[in-house]
């Protein structure tokens, strides 16, 4: 059960660099004690309603099938995973300023219509190696088909009126 941590993605230099600079490498501590009860909770949770498993193998096969139809983007992620990353498909756009405009704007009319979407790649001078700009996606089992079918409308909307109005 994942309650502390995240994911690093990247060139295989960045994610070894990240694990073993990570702080468990480097040293050892206890689990904060309400990251390891919320672990114990989604534990006990999954083994009284293991049907949450399958509806959420569901879940994931809709979106994912969902975001493929999206001419506008293309979706990386893995299909085994809850979190979706959609970008915009090459050629779409010039400057990554640009891109993170249009993922920006997409993510805002997303929003204003009901479904929360995640604009991410926003430029930092903080960080060397800044991730491409994209809108993130995550889907749970509590979501339903209504749901998704919504979310994949409202997206698929946003992206054709934001792509219409850049010019290529």
């Amino acid at each position: 059960m994942g309650s502390v941590g995240g994911v690093c993605l990247g060139n295989i230099d960045l994610i070894e660099h990240q694990r073993l600079s990570g702080a468990g490498y480097c040293y050892s501590a206890a689990s904060p004690p309400f990251t390891a009860a919320a672990a114990t909770k989604g534990i006990h949770i999954l083994k009284s309603h293991p049907e949450l498993i399958s509806k959420l193998e569901q879940n994931r096969k809709a979106l994912f099938e969902g975001l493929n139809t999206i001419n506008q983007c293309t979706v990386s992620s893995d299909t085994r995973s809850s979190i979706a990353f959609l970008y915009l498909k090459s050629g779409r756009t010039k400057t990554r300023y640009e891109k993170l405009n249009i993922m920006n704007e997409i993510a805002h009319m997303c929003r204003t219509k009901g479904v929360l979407v995640v604009s991410t790649g926003h430029i930092s001078k903080s960080i060397r190696l800044i991730p491409e700009p994209s809108i993130r996606l995550t889907v749970t089992a509590l979501h339903s088909v209504d749901d998704i079918q919504f979310a994949i409308k409202v997206l698929k909307g946003a992206a054709g009126a934001v792509c219409g109005t850049f010019n290529d």
